[in-house]
């Protein structure tokens, strides 16, 4: 049986030539390869290049914003709440609560300092 690639016969081959498709041809993917390639030939033969170009950049990769618009969405939403959040307990609105909450941080920064490493070094020092 004579397998006829791109036009030429298996008896016209070389040798080498002749071993590669076998062994492309001696499984199923290279078969099917084989196929694929005569028939994208065959199509761009039939329908000229500028269709595969339309294809092509009718399926193009999409943007970066069209991939992830969900992650932007949502970092949006997210966003918006902690903005009126912020928003509702700061000064603005009435509310001492960011105030006495910063106040109550530094305290007890200051005070952390003093217990844990002043007075250890502190002790170290003296004796």
């Amino acid at each position: 049986m004579d397998l006829i690639i791109y036009g030429v016969s298996n008896v016209e081959q070389p040798n080498h030539l002749f071993f590669l498709q076998y062994i492309l041809i001696s499984n199923f993917v290279g078969l099917y390869l084989v196929c694929m390639v005569s028939w994208l030939n065959f199509k761009m033969q039939f329908y000229g290049f500028s269709f595969f170009l339309f294809q092509v950049v009718k399926h193009r990769k999409p943007k970066k914003i069209t991939q992830h618009w969900v992650h932007y969405a949502c970092s949006a939403v997210g966003l918006s709440v902690c903005s009126l959040w912020l928003l509702r307990h700061s000064s603005l609105m009435g509310s001492s609560d960011l105030d006495n909450w910063i106040q109550e941080a530094k305290d007890s920064t200051v005070g952390f300092f003093k217990d844990h490493v002043e007075q250890p070094v502190h002790f170290f020092i003296i004796y």
